[in-house]
């Protein structure tokens, strides 16, 4: 890793594991994004745009290991203790051997977060030093690109009812998102405020992520469609390449007064995914949230890709299920 460099009002280097870590800033792009590409992960929080819309919640920092494996620690809270990203690439015995050595002395338990199913099963010794325990709230929705897209059988009656509803009611277009475009998304998110102004905490820091994707738009090659309703902007979908087969959607958007526009958009999404060439769209995961839950499934997803937390234990062996 480069030495650390001033980056503003962020501390030049962070002390952790026995590595220096350095903030996260846009400049990284360079070293980090095709790294992460090199690696992909079965959930959705491992894209340098993603880090990058999020940092203003984690405060992000990263390394690499001597042996070439990115370590990227967060804060669950601004004033709390550092924690980690599941490690990306490859992790060697030496260096998971190390990490376990350094984390044993932290004040706190070491907690590794984002953890995907395949890390469980190629890292065993490693993972037996942790108790691991499931987060579904944070498992990824997975479908079948031309289900969303097609929306086929009597599954997904409500949806085509829906849309038939809308393209009777209102003239409606679908656009490309383009950087020319980002004000018209920006409109959409003024309108929607205004039908909604109390947002509670966890969507205005989801909104605030959208807002940085948006002013970076092109610099962090995103993709999406933007829909207009009689001319005007009105819904739109940012997303990326997950895998060489997953489109993730990061972020949808649609004005609640006009009826069927969700789905619409969530339509419009998944055309492009399959124009794409991708099989599979990942929308992320519901946060706990009883109406999104509600919402993502009646989609019907093919599977849940679960999340795990690992948190260091006393040498013990970690079971799943068991509680940090």
């Amino acid at each position: 890793m480069q030495p650390c460099a001033s980056r503003g009002d962020r501390p030049e280097c962070v002390p952790f594991l026995g590595l220096d870590f350095a903030p996260l800033t846009i400049e990284d792009q360079a070293e980090l994004e095709p790294f992460l590409a090199r690696h992909p992960h079965a959930l959705s929080g491992y894209t340098f745009a993603t880090f990058v819309a999020w940092d203003h919640v984690f405060r992000y920092c990263w390394a690499f290991t001597a042996s070439g494996t990115l370590l990227v620690a967060f804060r669950f809270t601004p004033d709390g203790p550092l924690h980690l990203m599941q490690p990306v690439g490859p992790l060697d015995p030496t260096t998971a051997a190390a990490i376990v050595e350094a984390g044993r002395r932290l004040e706190k338990p070491l907690a590794i977060i984002g953890v995907d199913r395949a890390f469980l099963d190629a890292q065993p010794g490693f993972v037996s030093e942790f108790v691991v325990t499931e987060e579904p709230e944070n498992a990824n929705y997975i479908y079948r690109a031309s289900d969303l897209a097609e929306l086929k059988g009597r599954r997904y009656a409500k949806k085509r009812n829906l849309i038939a509803q809308a393209e009777q009611s209102y003239a409606w277009s679908v656009e490309p998102m383009t950087p020319e475009r980002v004000d018209d998304a920006f409109e959409v998110m003024r309108l929607m405020a205004e039908e909604e102004p109390a947002a509670s905490e966890s969507m205005e820091q989801d909104n605030e992520a959208l807002r940085r994707t948006l002013r970076d738009f092109g610099r962090l090659r995103q993709e999406g469609i933007l829909v207009r309703v009689d001319g005007a902007p009105a819904g739109f979908a940012l997303f990326e390449r997950q895998t060489p087969d997953t489109l993730v959607i990061h972020f949808e958007r649609a004005r609640r007064d006009v009826k069927g526009l969700y789905q619409l958009v969530n339509r419009a999404a998944a055309e492009a995914a399959v124009r794409g060439g991708f099989a599979f769209v990942n929308r992320e995961e519901d946060l706990g949230d009883p109406g999104l839950r509600q919402a993502k499934a009646s989609y019907d997803p093919i599977r849940l890709e679960m999340a795990y937390r690992l948190t260091l234990g006393l040498g013990t062996a970690g079971r799943l299920g068991e509680d940090p």
